[in-house]
């Protein structure tokens, strides 16, 4: 017997003695007592409760693997969606303590005599404390913390409530706590590393760095595991990054990779020692090497688009652009499944696009990061925010190079036109033959690989990386491009209906689908060519045609190209201001619109941006320049009244709460009151005293109104038509065009009912001059006339009568076929006890998806009584009966 075994079978024997001879009472404080109900608690229900504690723990440290490319949390809490990873342990570890505490705990006068109560209230203060019952979690442990003064457990307690009061971020009470507990004398030596690390955790959370990184270094120096060196040496090399102390960082990586980590730990300090890197800050050289050598290295071949973004931040870091942006397509190219370095690298893209500024690179680079990010991505409001800036700006500058360029064609003789879109067309052949041959030869590489591995090739590089040469080609090569990309686009997503979060949950619309919107052009019009001719549209890509819809031929139609380049050019300067905030590309783009159309639409409003924007600047020579410009060119303008009188604004403003006090009294005191002749003479005082403010469109369409009630229906048209010309772009010229467009569908209405009123009526009349007998109480068929023979006629009965047999089969319904006309066949369905019985076969006859077909083809089916039924069958005038059958059985 093994000395363990035999310190065992003392113990329980021990045990089994103290039970014999003292019992188990909890009411006795002596020796015995106290030692029994001791070793009950520590060896019984604390020891289990203990040992599924350090099970459970290892379960989160594994279900919350380290993210090296993020920061590393000093302590790795539990998120609230995962509560329930160890809710059930905690609830048996807090039962088996809450059992042991009852039984076991003998208190007298204040004093506990049972040893390891105060450790399992500290279990229990850690159980309630994983799952996030933060109330329960402090009173436990806070049982343990002050009611047991001359127990150990009480440091590690107090230390647990430092950890809580910083996740309530509680952190003055955590510090102070923390304080107490380093200053102790009787502080055990295995907690100050604790110690440490709680301070380092709660200064990282308040974001001062200068505090954790010498606490840090503490908790460091005082581990004894090799994985709590690793992971805080880790940290502090990440804030070190972070602060920019750059050199200092790469030293403490180092000491990382001196520990001989676990060899994802050692890929990730690699990486970030890369990504460290700055000029003078280490050797580029060997850590250079070091990377590419990883990069041919199998075991690192899922790691490669980070080793590319670390390269990237390297070759930045030396300020090569160029070799900065080929390292990051490649991280693009070469990730698989790991969206969030996808992410990462395209954003690194944009951002470096942005700062040139290329905005189109930039928002082509964005989208793809915005598309690809996941839901908890650092900043992912923000970057999605400036995704959609961006795509509103870039989408003003296509609009201005596009009408541009198809002006620039429509400018050519119609020989060099002819030149231009026969050169097009031989490209986009050229292409689609490289895309075939590209394609096969994928086939073919993917059809060597399995027979080879026997597995599937991956998927290929994703992600949207802006288009090729598209400032560099003419609007038609943009247009190939743009084909290619949109049937890409319907390879990966599908057909994708034009509206925001066109992708799910998470991601942007960023492009039209084009090939759907093509589809829905092709052979949808003409067009006017040179000569004035009328000229087809073609879908064709291949027939010249196609080109040349888009062209601004015709005067008009160059006034109304004109029209979208300076709106383009206007929107993108308040793009430019508002949402990028880039004031001297907005005042060059007002100016740029100045200089090649003035006047223009928006001159008085850019006169007056320019203006403001060069006083913001302090550029006072050019803010003065369109001052005079305003006050010469429009002295009558809003901007002039502005310049002259600062209080201009707010006297006006005066005036216009005037007028809206006046409004207010015209619409609730008259108007909902029905008094429309003090409504109007109240709008005419309102529009005769205040018709220079914003009143003036809101009080004309309430008088319209008014004089529509009074004056009926055709001086409301001609109230509501002259708001439209007077106040075009008014949400009351939208509101009068509704309620027009209303009137006309009332009117059409009315028609229509008038003429459905004038039918009846005639059938009526026909109706009552027929000898049909209306006697609904009496027995009926159900009748089709239907045009066939032979075996279309054979199936089309074969189909009623099964039909019949599955809604009507304990009906007793019969079926019978006699020639009604040359070709045309009587079925007939009887027989039904009523005329309403018959009449609800109809409709479930009509209805049914099985008979659909038969009766799309059939129309003419009604049903017929017995007393009518030889009357009709020797007319033989199925479109009189029905006639008489419509009036007769309407309500049925």
């Amino acid at each position: 017997m093994t000395n363990r075994i035999q310190k065992y079978v003392a113990v329980v024997l021990f045990i089994i003695g103290l039970f014999i001879f003292n019992g188990c009472s909890t009411e006795k404080t002596g020796w015995a007592h106290a030692t029994y109900h001791s070793i009950l608690t520590r060896f019984n229900g604390y020891f289990n409760a203990k040992e599924i504690m350090l099970e459970a723990e290892m379960k989160i440290d594994q279900s919350l693997p380290d993210e090296y490319m993020k920061r590393l949390p000093v302590y790795k809490e539990i998120p609230d969606t995962q509560v329930d990873l160890v809710a059930s342990d905690m609830d048996i570890v807090i039962e088996k303590c809450a059992k042991v505490i009852r039984k076991n705990s003998i208190k007298k006068r204040g004093k506990e005599y049972t040893h390891w109560i105060d450790d399992c209230y500290l279990l229990m203060g850690k159980a309630y404390y994983y799952k996030k019952d933060y109330s329960k979690s402090l009173v436990a442990l806070n049982q343990a913390a002050k009611r047991y003064p001359n127990e150990n457990a009480r440091f590690e307690a107090k230390l647990w409530l430092a950890r809580l009061y910083s996740q309530q971020e509680n952190n003055e009470k955590a510090l102070t706590i923390l304080s107490l507990l380093e200053s102790d004398q009787e502080t055990p030596e295995y907690l100050k590393m604790d110690i440490h690390k709680m301070y380092a955790s709660i200064f990282i959370s308040e974001n001062n760095m200068e505090s954790a990184i010498p606490e840090l270094q503490r908790a460091i120096s005082l581990a004894k595991r090799k994985n709590d060196r690793l992971r805080l040496t880790y940290l502090h090399g990440q804030i070190l990054k972070e602060q920019d102390e750059r050199m200092e960082s790469m030293k403490v990586f180092a000491l990382v990779l001196k520990m001989h980590p676990e060899y994802k730990m050692e890929f990730y300090t690699r990486i970030q020692m890369a990504m460290a890197y700055s000029v003078g800050s280490g050797d580029a050289e060997s850590v250079r090497k070091e990377l590419n050598k990883m990069l041919k290295d199998e075991k690192y071949i899922e790691f490669q688009d980070q080793i590319y973004y670390a390269l990237a931040e390297m070759a930045y870091s030396e300020r090569d652009i160029p070799k900065t942006l080929e390292y990051l397509h490649l991280s693009t190219k070469v990730s698989s499944g790991n969206d969030n370095q996808k992410a990462t690298s395209f954003l690194r893209l944009g951002q470096i696009y942005f700062k040139e500024p290329k905005y189109q690179l930039a928002q082509a680079n964005y989208d793809s990061c915005v598309s690809y990010m996941p839901e908890d991505f650092p900043n992912a409001d923000e970057i999605r925010n400036l995704s959609n800036n961006l795509k509103d700006l870039v989408a003003q500058i296509l609009i201005i190079e596009n009408e541009d360029s198809l002006q620039m064609v429509a400018k050519m003789s119609p020989s060099q036109r002819q030149a231009l879109i026969e050169d097009i067309i031989k490209e986009r052949q050229h292409e689609e033959e490289q895309k075939k041959l590209q394609q096969q030869l994928q086939a073919e590489a993917q059809a060597l690989q399995s027979t080879t591995d026997g597995t599937s090739p991956g998927a290929g590089p994703g992600g949207f990386g802006g288009v090729p040469g598209a400032t560099t080609k003419w609007y038609f090569y943009n247009l190939t491009t743009r084909d290619a990309g949109a049937s890409e686009f319907a390879r990966k997503w599908g057909r994708r209906k034009n509206e925001d979060n066109w992708r799910r949950s998470s991601k942007e619309q960023t492009f039209d689908d084009v090939e759907e919107a093509a589809s829905q052009n092709e052979g949808a019009g003409f067009f006017v060519d040179d000569n004035g001719d009328t000229m087809k549209v073609s879908g064709d890509w291949q027939n010249p045609n196609y080109y040349l819809k888009d062209l601004p031929i015709t005067e008009e139609q160059i006034l109304a190209s004109n029209g979208r380049i300076i709106e383009a050019y206007y929107n993108l300067s308040i793009i430019y201001k508002e949402q990028m905030d880039d004031v001297p590309m907005s005042i060059e783009t007002l100016e740029e619109l100045n200089n090649r159309f003035n006047p223009n639409v928006h001159t008085a409003d850019s006169y007056y941006r320019l203006y403001r924007m060069n006083l913001d600047l302090e550029e006072n020579d050019r803010a003065t320049y369109y001052r005079n410009k305003i006050l010469n060119e429009f002295p009558e303008s809003q901007y002039a009244k502005i310049i002259k009188d600062p209080n201009y604004l707010e006297r006006e403003n005066e005036e216009f709460q005037r007028a809206t006090a006046l409004y207010q009294q015209a619409y609730i005191k008259y108007f909902q009151r029905g008094y429309y002749t003090q409504t109007i003479e109240s709008c005419n005082q309102i529009l005769k005293d205040y018709s220079h403010t914003a009143i003036k469109p809101k009080a004309t369409f309430l008088r319209a109104l008014a004089i529509g009630h009074n004056n009926g229906e055709s001086a409301l048209r001609q109230e509501l038509k002259a708001i439209i010309n007077q106040f075009p772009d008014s949400e009351y010229a939208d509101k009068a065009t509704e309620i027009l467009a209303g009137l006309d569908i009332k009117d059409e209405e009315a028609k229509a009912q008038a003429q459905k009123a004038a039918e009846e009526q005639k059938m009526q009349a026909e109706a009552s001059e027929m000898n049909y007998e209306y006697d609904p109480e009496s027995k009926h068929n159900f009748v089709i006339l239907v045009k066939a023979s032979g075996k279309a006629l054979s199936e089309i009965k074969s189909t009623i009568v099964d039909f019949n047999r599955k809604n009507f089969g304990s009906e007793g319904l019969k079926m019978s076929a006699v020639v009604y006309q040359k070709g045309v066949q009587m079925i007939s369905i009887k027989s039904f006890n009523s005329a309403q019985t018959a009449m609800n076969y109809q409709k479930m006859f009509e209805n049914s998806g099985s008979l659909a077909t038969i009766v799309a083809d059939n129309p003419n089916y009604f049903i017929v009584s017995f007393t009518n039924y030889a009357l009709f069958f020797k007319d033989k005038d199925h479109e009189k009966y029905k006639v008489w059958a419509e009036v007769k059985y309407k309500g049925l």
